[in-house]
């Protein structure tokens, strides 16, 4: 069957780029539609490269509030979410993204703080080499911070994939109080992900926000503020798609679930039991 990779659909469908293709289309339509599509196309834009507007919507939509670890945790695990992979020569290839890294950081300090065990989600596959991204980061976790890693999750390929299956192999070894390190911007994606895997979760958000200021440079375009616009849609949109497909499951029970995931979810949690025994 023929495979068609269409990752490069999600930047082309969400702002800035939605924006510029519509800014594009409205060159070519008739002069009465050219002008208003034209001013929405521009105007949306400018608003969306002016930091205090991102700024203000992430106030909202991420988790702004800083976990502070206490001296006796009662969470049970710490669960680090995978992020980007880049190619890196100096590094021999494929390594962990900047927010890939971020996250490995901040779980490090926890489990210093803490103690607690740490669990790595995320299947990505690393190219040219047979390994996924949470192979990848426990590789940099183990050898950079000195941090062993307790579980890895390696068939996921979303968030929701990333709770399903690290509940597979969590629950039946009896954790189910997590502490789950991702982007502040990612975060209420993945709590409510991970609740819905049964798990109780304590937020831990890196690269929160900051706070909304009135100052002149916050009203001068910059590229960065198109970038987290980029990613206040995109999770607002892919939080939007786990509600409408979480609906669509509670209605139609077994028939909305995909057949790979209740598989992969069985064999895990079936692995997970005979290790426990063994």
């Amino acid at each position: 069957m023929l495979s068609l990779d269409l990752a490069w659909l999600k930047p082309v469908l969400l702002p800035p780029v939605v924006l510029i293709v519509l800014a594009v289309a409205a060159l070519l339509m008739p002069r009465r539609w050219r002008m208003p599509l034209l001013a929405v196309s521009c105007g949306g834009l400018l608003l969306i490269s002016i930091p205090i507007v991102p700024r203000a919507i992430a106030s909202i939509v991420a988790e702004t509030t800083p976990y502070q670890p206490r001296a006796q945790a009662t969470e049970q695990a710490i669960v680090v979410l995978g992020g980007s992979i880049v190619d890196r020569p100096e590094y021999g290839g494929p390594d962990v993204g900047p927010d890939s890294l971020h996250r490995l950081r901040f779980a490090a300090r926890l489990h210093a703080l803490t103690n607690l065990p740490v669990a790595i989600t995320g299947g990505t596959p690393v190219p040219v080499r047979q390994s996924t991204l949470a192979d990848l980061m426990a590789e940099v976790l183990v050898r950079e911070y000195r941090v062993p890693v307790a579980w890895r999750e390696t068939q996921s390929i979303n968030t929701f994939q990333n709770a399903m299956l690290t509940a597979a192999r969590l629950i039946p070894a009896g954790i189910t109080r997590v502490v789950i390190v991702t982007d502040a911007i990612h975060m209420p994606r993945a709590v409510w992900s991970f609740r819905r895997a049964g798990f109780d979760v304590t937020a831990a958000p890196i690269e929160i926000p900051e706070p909304v200021t009135f100052e002149l440079q916050d009203l001068v375009p910059r590229v960065d503020a198109l970038v987290t616009s980029y990613n206040l849609a995109y999770e607002l949109a892919g939080m939007a798609w786990y509600l409408a497909t979480d609906r669509f499951r509670s209605r139609w029970g077994s028939a909305g679930a995909s057949p790979q995931l209740r598989n992969a979810i069985n064999a895990t949690a079936l692995a997970t039991v005979a290790e426990a025994a063994a």
